[in-house]
């Protein structure tokens, strides 16, 4: 748990955390989290955001679907950067991933992303993208 030293009447900061992983022999891997922000620095209202991905690694390949869920209280100031949409409701992202190594250090990947946010007022904002690229560990 954290507590902030607040900013124009609201905490800073307040949120609580738990997560956990399980990995079994066979290469298989799951996570979950869950996030909790009591306030944060635009108003004292909850934020909750739940994530979840299954992994699958086997040789020099790993495979990973990902969702993750926030809900907002209302009158939370989170707007939309991208459409007239206020008062953000609940946003939703689903992410999968590959990953080839192709050397220690050096790895390819693909991600295939979508969100959607969802907003009391205006316009709901949905998108999608496909990243390709490599990652060059050391």
């Amino acid at each position: 748990a954290y507590n902030g030293n607040g900013v124009s009447g609201n905490h800073d900061l307040e949120a609580y955390y738990l997560a956990g992983q399980v990995g079994f022999a066979n290469g298989i891997w799951a996570s979950a989290s869950w996030t909790h922000f009591s306030s944060t620095f635009r108003a004292d209202a909850a934020i909750d955001s739940i994530v979840g991905d299954l992994s699958y690694t086997t040789g020099p390949w790993l495979t990973s679907i990902g969702y993750a869920y926030t809900t907002a209280e209302k009158n939370n100031g989170l707007n939309s950067s991208f459409t007239d949409g206020d008062d953000l409701k609940a946003s939703h992202y689903v992410i999968g991933t590959l990953v080839y190594n192709m050397a220690p250090g050096l790895d390819l990947f693909s991600e295939l992303r979508y969100e959607r946010d969802e907003f009391r007022q205006g316009t709901d904002f949905e998108t999608s993208s496909l990243s390709v690229g490599s990652i060059l560990n050391f």
